[in-house]
């Protein structure tokens, strides 16, 4: 009678456990999950072993090259290898700041890794402008920021070009409310970003997009299919974010032979997507007086029309 007792609370526990297991992952999984702001599906195709696949992502804007695989027929992440061949004649931009500020070539280095710090004055708003030259005029229509985790959005944002040898005004001093602003083509070999900030500021990239350069470019996903499983792989974050993943195989060292050039649907925007805000008040990251500490009012206790004091 012991040794039934016994065998059936270890059950129990094993089937506890178990159930607490599954939903630890499911959340673990959401929070994931949520800090994508697009998926694309991966359902239409047939294989009967483990075979490498590649899906293109060569049309597809993307901010930041973070993404996840998600097996929904297990309901876990995979891992992946993200392949990127560029062929371009990318026109050499140099930058400077004013004032002057050291490392600004972090802005431009294609590397989310590397940082340019702003800090804020004690009684007053930041403000700086940065100067993008140019060895030949680029033509342009978006301008890309890029901010290092749990830091928000400049306040403002102006930008100038130098056309016909008169600073023109091409985004008119506005709220800036978004990562990537656009303006009608402008041909220009210098641009002149001003951005006013209530908060620290650290920029991880700023790009301004060059639509006169010829590019061959090559963008895809690659990982490890199963039969008769499903994928959605989720893409473009709002901030840093990493899946947890099993051991990965060799998917480097294929051949073209080896691997199956998948061709998924299009781009969809995730409805799981919960915008970045660390201190959980209500107000996103990218618009928060004080990312870290929570202030769903977003007091004022000086009421500075400049920095942004908080209670």
């Amino acid at each position: 009678m012991k040794t039934k007792i016994l065998f059936l609370f270890f059950l129990m526990t094993a089937v506890v456990l178990s159930v607490n297991a599954q939903e630890l992952a499911q959340n673990s999984n959401s929070l994931i999950i949520g800090a994508y702001r697009s998926y694309k599906d991966v359902d239409d195709f047939f294989i009967q072993v483990p075979t490498a696949v590649e899906i293109p992502f060569a049309n597809e804007f993307i901010e930041r090259l973070d993404f996840a695989v998600l097996d929904v027929t297990t309901n876990s992440f995979e891992p992946y290898f993200f392949i990127k061949e560029t062929t371009s004649n990318k026109i050499p931009v140099s930058v400077k700041t004013n004032p002057v500020v050291y490392n600004t070539g972090s802005m431009i280095d294609d590397k989310m890794n590397t940082n340019t710090d702003f800090l804020l004055p004690e009684d007053t708003q930041g403000r700086i402008q940065i100067i993008l030259t140019s060895v030949k005029p680029i033509t342009s229509s978006v301008l890309t920021t890029l901010l290092a985790d749990n830091v928000a959005l400049p306040s403002t944002i102006e930008i100038r070009a130098l056309v016909g040898g008169q600073n023109r005004i091409i985004v008119a001093n506005k709220k800036m409310d978004q990562p990537t602003i656009r303006f009608p083509q402008t041909v220009s070999g210098q641009w002149t970003i001003t951005f006013s900030f209530g908060q620290p500021l650290r920029i991880s990239e700023l790009r301004l997009l060059q639509e006169n350069m010829v590019t061959t470019r090559k963008r895809a996903i690659r990982f490890l299919a199963q039969p008769e499983h499903t994928y959605r792989i989720y893409f473009n974050p709002d901030r840093s974010v990493i899946a947890s993943v099993g051991e990965a195989g060799n998917l480097l060292g294929l051949e073209d032979k080896e691997i199956i050039l998948l061709f998924s649907g299009s781009s969809q925007n995730n409805p799981n997507y919960i915008i970045a805000d660390v201190d959980k008040d209500g107000v996103a990251d990218s618009h928060d007086n004080c990312v870290s500490i929570s202030n769903p009012e977003q007091q004022d206790i000086n009421n500075s029309p400049y920095a942004r004091i908080f209670l």
